[in-house]
Formats: C-alpha cells, structure tokens, sequence
C-alpha cells in the first residue's frame, strides 16, 4: 500500500464504466501493479505486475481542496484494514486536469448487484451475509473515528467479498468542511442531516438501516415517490421505509430471525440519534441474526430432508406487500446537492408507518379546499 501518487502514463485500456454525483468512474489496466515488497539484491522495489484497477475521476477537481486532500490520506490510510476498498493512490488526467483516485476494482455496487439479479438468486443467507460484512466494514470505519457520511448502496462495493467505498467524499472536491450546503442521496441521510446538523457515527448508522431494509425487501426506499420538500418533511416527521411484515405470512414461525431484523433496522433508524445502537452492536446483532438464520435452517431441513427453507423464506418475502418495484420518475438515487426547505420540523417518531399521512396528501387536501373556498367566494359575488 505504499504507492501514493501514480503517473497516469501507467495506466492503459481505459474504459468508462459509470458516473455519480461528483465522478466519472473507468477501469484501467495499471501496468506495474501495486508495490510488493522492497528487494535487496536488486536493490530495487518488487510490484504485483499488470493489475486492473478503477480509476474514479473527480469532476471539476483541478482546483481541489486541502480538506478533500485530508481525506484522501484517510481513504489511502483506511485501506490497510479488512472491509474496506482499497485505495492505492492518486493521479492526475494529463487532458481534464481531474484528478482521480486509483481504486481495488470490484464489479458490482449493491445496487447494481440487487437489482440485476432481479430477485431470483439473491437467496435470504445471502442477504444475512451480505447484511453482516457490511455492518462490519461501517464498525471498522467507526473503530477508526472516522465517519462515513454518504453510505448508500452505490458506495458498497460486492464481488465475492462486501466492500465500503468512498467515506467522506460526499461533496465536491473544491468545496470546505464549512461549506454550509447538504450533500448526499436524500433516502438514506438521516433527518437531522437533512436540517443541517453535522454527519456523526449515529448518522452513519441511520443510513446502514435504511440499506440493511433495502437488502431484505429488495426495494429502494420510498421508491414510489418523488425526492422533493414533501420527502423530506416526511422523513423529519417519522416516514420510513416498509418493512417485511412478517406477522401476516403463513410462515411466520419461521421468520424469528427476520422478526428480530426488523427490530434491528428501526432502533437504527430512530428519529433520536441518541437512541440508535453503535455500529459495533449492530456488527454482532447481526452476526447473531445470521447464525439465527443458520441454526433454523438446518433444524428445519434435518426434520424434513425435502425441505427447502431457504426456497419457503424468499417465496413469502417475494409474496410480501412490503415489496414493491416500480420507481417514481422523480426519484433520484444519486449523490448531490440537495434543495432543501427551511425551517424543518424536530424529528420524530411515526408509531404507526401504515397510519402515515403523507404532508404531500395534506397539501393537496389544503389546496383543494383553498380552491373550493375561491369556487364559492366567486358564486357569492
């Protein structure tokens, strides 16, 4: 992990993959590989040889800043630990003056990797799994003191192992740590995110429950409506997304583990940051869950040879009215600057998520009878 800046001429067969909010993102064979180790006899350094890497292009970063320096010292630092993308270094495109980060190249983020497989081979052990890494991987960050503050799924990278990318760089690179806009993917940021306060470890767990929803149900949160003022009003005064009710399917024995999920998911996303667990409680609840899941599994199985738990589980979960698929046009998954209204309520906690009165059906509902109430003053006159 010694290399720190890298000469673009060294990379070669650059290809464009995809681009977020703040970066253009390509594969690239890196000709010489990352430093193995250092040679004597040579007196030269030994490297990996050719290793194909991704390079993540900074928008408009030829004037970056310190702080966005600062924090690219940490992501190359954090690489050293389990969990986490490694980051080799940095370089510079000789044409855009971008700079870019070189980058562990994994296939997958979880988003693309949920929603490609369409739900069919995405068994709930995997889920469980995949739940776990990332739980660990957000509680090595934590164990560190650093802060994530824009964990979504198109920052988890997936391909044989679960990885978390990208922390801290949720704003542009020529903006200040005083920059006093909201950046970040409006779904998964926590309600006082949303009012301004600054991104803390509880912070970050709000967004690891929303996404460890999203895994189970396979659907992104509050898809079915547009990411604008009434979103986020709605999210300060308590909506969250739907959990699996596992209380109404026909095998509701079997689904303890998923029972104790949800419980897990709501503590995370508790309107009182206070009252959220550490992400380390979270990393062994989980690891609890899954062995739940495991030890079910086989006793299961062992009664009734024939018997395929995992086929019984997903069929309910993809029988669940939790799940739905279809996304509103106007919902944005994307890292950005967000417009946000002032003058935003405290936030709270709704008891009942089916008993929700969206501030968008109350608006409307206002509207129509401000209309009405126009309608009958021109009768009168």
């Amino acid at each position: 992990m010694s290399s720190k800046w890298i000469p673009y001429n060294k990379f070669e067969n650059i290809k464009y993959i995809a681009k977020g909010g703040f970066a253009k993102v390509y594969s690239a064979e890196w000709i010489d590989g990352r430093i193995k180790r250092w040679n004597p006899l040579s007196n030269n350094w030994e490297r990996n040889g050719q290793t194909k890497i991704a390079l993540k292009v900074l928008n408009d970063s030829e004037n970056i800043s310190e702080d966005f320096l600062n924090e690219i010292k940490v992501l190359i630092k954090a690489s050293y630990y389990p969990g986490i993308v490694k980051c080799f270094g940095i370089t510079r495109d000789p044409i855009s003056l971008n700079y870019a980060l070189v980058l562990e190249y994994v296939k997958n983020d979880l988003r693309s990797y949920l929603y490609q497989n369409n739900n069919n081979s995405i068994t709930c052990g995997k889920k469980l799994n995949i739940i776990k890494r990332i739980c660990y991987g957000l509680h090595i960050i934590h164990d560190m003191e650093l802060v994530h503050k824009d964990l979504h799924p198109g920052n988890i990278l997936i391909d044989g192992v679960t990885l978390i990318s990208d922390f801290g760089f949720c704003i542009p690179t020529n903006k200040t740590s005083s920059d006093s806009n909201v950046y970040g993917v409006m779904p998964y940021m926590a309600p006082e995110i949303l009012r301004g306060e600054q991104h803390t470890l509880a912070s970050d767990v709000y967004s690891l429950g929303i996404i460890m929803n999203e895994i189970v149900t396979v659907t992104p949160p509050f898809n079915n409506q547009p990411h604008d003022h009434f979103l986020v009003l709605d999210i300060c005064r308590g909506l969250r997304p739907n959990t699996i009710r596992t209380e109404t399917t026909e095998t509701s024995n079997s689904l303890n583990f998923l029972k104790e999920l949800n419980k897990l998911i709501e503590r995370c996303w508790d309107a009182n940051s206070i009252n959220r667990p550490t992400s380390g409680e979270v990393c062994d609840i989980s690891l609890d869950i899954l062995n739940d899941y495991i030890n079910q599994k086989q006793a299961e199985e062992q009664k009734n040879p024939s018997y395929n738990f995992d086929e019984t589980i997903d069929t309910t979960l993809k029988k669940n009215p939790s799940i739905t698929i279809e996304t509103h046009s106007e919902a944005n998954y994307t890292s950005g600057i967000l417009d946000l209204p002032p003058n935003l309520p405290e936030p709270t906690n709704w008891p009942n998520q089916q008993e929700f009165i969206s501030s968008r059906i109350y608006s409307q509902d206002l509207l129509a009878k401000n209309l009405r109430s126009e309608c009958l003053e021109c009768m009168v006159y």
